[in-house]
């Protein structure tokens, strides 16, 4: 049997159902996905994902942002169930399979009485495995746009890396720290336009630390992963713009972007069809930007 404490044979991830109702997930306070579209919609999504690069060894928080869509047009009611755990990459189950994992939660909407918003059920369950311990799911908040937040904390026994990150300063809103990240991301944007030999420098620290959280070497992983993407010929770097792009704090402080976020690749016969590179930024102590890593 493989070690899954060894990440190259462990996929750390979630299964998820999510009908009529839209979320983001954060770990660590930082977005799995893309943190301008939420996932989710009026219809049904039911899959697995695996989610090594998103935690690393020891303790995280996860955020789950959720908000039902009752009024959708296909009549669907509402769910949400989401189980958070690991299990053997190499030997991948169906999602939903009834095997144990470390934390469930399952939100339902329930009927209001007349003349009540909706609310949302939550209901958890914690159950075994070795080397994931789970809090349990509670709400911490929510707001008038039908969002409501439920956050755990997960300890972690497999071998993924550290985040250096999380060793960053924290960041200070202001014009000048707006203006300066603007010419960083500027530079970063200039060196993917040149192809993914001139990125490497800006984003080696970042593919090797996704590389160390599924278990490949570092250059295998930025010719697998990396370099097809910037490299694509079927596709081209959308211009740099981020005039109407909402400037965020993620990482508890110690991250920032804007959002949508700007480094992006369309494809050119398929026309609306866009990947994103989910890049952060963070000062390490000598006050120099680094991309999340």
């Amino acid at each position: 049997m493989a070690d899954l404490r060894n990440p190259e044979f462990s996929a750390v991830g979630i299964d998820i159902n999510i009908r009529a109702a839209e979320m983001h997930l954060l770990v660590n306070d930082v977005p799995t996905f893309d943190p301008s579209e939420p996932l989710g919609g009026p219809s049904e999504i039911d899959t697995q994902i695996r989610l090594n690069a998103s935690f690393q060894r020891g303790k995280n928080t996860v955020t789950v942002m959720l908000r039902m869509l009752p009024d959708n047009d296909l009549g669907l009611a509402p769910y949400f169930r989401m189980d958070l755990g690991y299990w053997d990459f190499l030997a991948a189950p169906e999602q939903f399979d009834g095997r144990p994992m470390a934390v469930r939660m399952q939100v339902d909407q329930v009927a209001p009485e007349i003349g009540e918003p909706a609310e949302q059920k939550l209901t958890t369950a914690i159950e075994a495995q070795p080397l994931i311990e789970s809090s349990p799911p509670i709400e911490v908040s929510r707001n008038g746009a039908g969002w409501v937040v439920y956050q755990f904390h997960v300890m972690i026994d497999v071998s993924l890396p550290k985040m250096a990150w999380m060793e960053g300063q924290i960041l200070e809103d202001t014009p000048q720290l707006r203006q300066s990240l603007i010419a960083e991301m500027q530079a970063v944007h200039r060196a993917l336009g040149q192809g993914a030999t001139a990125a490497r420098p800006y984003l080696d620290k970042f593919a090797a630390r996704t590389a160390a959280a599924v278990g490949a070497p570092p250059d295998a992983y930025y010719a697998r992963s990396i370099i097809p993407l910037i490299d694509d010929p079927e596709t081209a770097l959308v211009p740099f713009d981020v005039a109407e792009a909402e400037f965020r704090i993620f990482g508890n402080g110690r991250l920032a972007a804007f959002v949508p976020l700007p480094h992006r690749f369309a494809s050119i016969a398929n026309e609306g069809w866009q990947t994103t590179l989910y890049l952060y930024y963070w000062k390490d102590t000598q006050g120099n930007w680094r991309i999340n890593h």
